[in-house]
């Protein structure tokens, strides 16, 4: 509310409401209206009363839908980094102190885990740019702009796109990309569904569950490359326009839209040193899986991957699409 009444007050932009909507008159008796009701319960999701609401992830049903994945004759798709390539490495200290995620206030701890998660995205993405003529990236739920600083830097010759809905992150963002002098930096302030641009490669680092579905799909609609790191497997949810499982073999080989919650909650099992750790990366693979046989059915050609070193994130699955007929588009 506070974005929408800074534009309403805007020289630019309170002339042309005022010629387009007419003065409303508000009388001062108020309307009766019911309340919405909604569950008496904590917005905490760690709170024990919220149990009844959560998914069942007990053993026995992650055994039923290992036995499934097991019966269904469906391989993996995941290469674990095999496809010959030799491995690069940013130089971190050649690049602006104000790319670095260290300028954009992330704690100590977690600065070298963060480069190589960057690291990780940036350089696939570097190689889609090259066959592509002045491409436009964007980089959905960009956060404080790691990614999308990173990219812009690395290809000028590109047009970045960071579309973030927390004003707060994407005020970072705004503020490292002007003390750069970025000029092919645009920053929207806007969720997902409602950017409307057009682009040839998106990207996402740990877009939270479903938000990773929408930006393929977004992608998807646009016949652009992808490059995309999920995160939060458990927070998948069936909303307009993406439905589970994503692809047409897992739903004929008979996974239901149950299973597939059970197996994204049984992928967020990945803690380090955790008994379960191993059931949670197998799990992993098949969601990244079935999102990788969905883009393969819509014209995509696919890899899954790993990014290294895997110390980088639990979550450390790269899908890496490339859509077939770009360079006709």
């Amino acid at each position: 509310m506070r974005w929408f009444d800074r534009v309403c007050e805007s020289i630019e932009v309170k002339p042309l409401l005022d010629s387009l909507v007419e003065p409303l008159e508000v009388s001062g008796d108020f309307i009766n209206v019911n309340p919405i009701k909604v569950p008496d319960e904590s917005l905490y999701k760690c709170d024990p009363s919220r149990d009844a609401n959560k998914t069942c992830t007990s053993q026995i049903n992650v055994d039923k839908n290992f036995e499934w994945w097991e019966n269904s004759g469906i391989e993996s798709l995941q290469t674990y980094g095999c496809d010959g390539q030799d491995e690069k490495c940013l130089d971190w200290k050649e690049l602006p102190k104000l790319i670095h995620p260290q300028a954009g206030n992330l704690p100590v701890d977690r600065l070298e885990r963060k480069c190589e998660q960057l690291q990780g995205l940036a350089l696939p993405i570097v190689e889609l740019a090259k066959q592509r003529q002045a491409p436009v990236i964007v980089d959905f739920c960009s956060g404080g702009g790691h990614l999308g600083l990173l990219l812009a830097f690395l290809i000028p010759e590109a047009t970045v796109h960071m579309v973030e809905n927390k004003e707060e992150s994407l005020a970072r963002a705004r503020e490292r990309g002007i003390q750069l002098g970025l000029k092919n930096v645009w920053y929207f302030q806007s969720n997902i569904d409602y950017y409307k641009g057009s682009f040839d490669i998106g990207t996402s680092l740990h877009a939270c569950g479903v938000a990773t579905d929408l930006v393929i799909e977004k992608s998807r609609d646009q016949s652009a490359d992808i490059v995309s790191c999920p995160c939060c497997y458990g927070a998948v949810q069936a909303v307009d326009g993406v439905s589970y499982p994503r692809s047409v073999l897992f739903a004929e080989k008979g996974c239901t839209e149950a299973d597939y919650l059970t197996m994204g909650h049984t992928a967020d099992q990945t803690e380090k040193h955790s008994t379960k750790c191993g059931q949670g990366e197998l799990f992993m693979d098949i969601v990244d899986t079935d999102r990788c046989l969905h883009l393969q059915e819509h014209g995509y050609h696919v890899q899954l991957d790993k990014i290294s070193p895997l110390t980088c994130s639990p979550k450390h699955n790269l899908i890496v699409a490339k859509y077939l007929a770009a360079n006709g588009k």
